[in-house]
């Protein structure tokens, strides 16, 4: 195998590497962040705030991430530029750039996986959640 070409593209590498490694910690940064405040309000005793954490879960646990990175890109990045004022604003700048969008739908992804996991302990009693590891317990005699 020839991996000369490997030299020629170095810098296109390192710099999606760069990139990878910045999305994944702004999204497992905020998405942390985000993912505790929809575990507390799953075992919360809002009835509405408990229904909107766990719709929010499931639609996007069960939409592929594919699905969500496009629609996030094309459906709202399509929209943005219509918005009066916004083409003006400090803001454009980060708005206009992919990398906002990618962020964003990882961002989104990650919290509602991480958003489950938070509140899935919580929804068990102690005695309920050490059911499965009865097999292993040692009785005397």
């Amino acid at each position: 195998m020839d991996f000369s070409w490997i030299f020629e593209y170095q810098d296109l590498l390192l710099y999606g590497a760069f990139l990878t490694c910045l999305l994944l910690a702004i999204s497992v940064t905020l998405g942390f962040a985000l993912a505790i405040l929809l575990a507390i309000a799953q075992v919360g005793r809002g009835s509405i705030a408990r229904w909107l954490s766990k719709s929010y879960c499931t639609f996007f646990r069960g939409t592929p991430l594919l699905i969500q990175l496009w629609l996030i890109y094309y459906g709202l990045g399509s929209y943005l530029p219509h918005i009066p004022g916004l083409r003006s604003s400090f803001l454009w700048p980060v708005l206009r750039e992919g990398l906002f969008f990618a962020a964003l739908a990882l961002t989104l992804n990650f919290a509602a996986y991480q958003g489950r996991f938070f509140a899935a302990p919580c929804w068990r009693s102690r005695k309920e959640s050490l059911k499965p590891l009865a097999p292993l317990a040692c009785h005397p005699g």
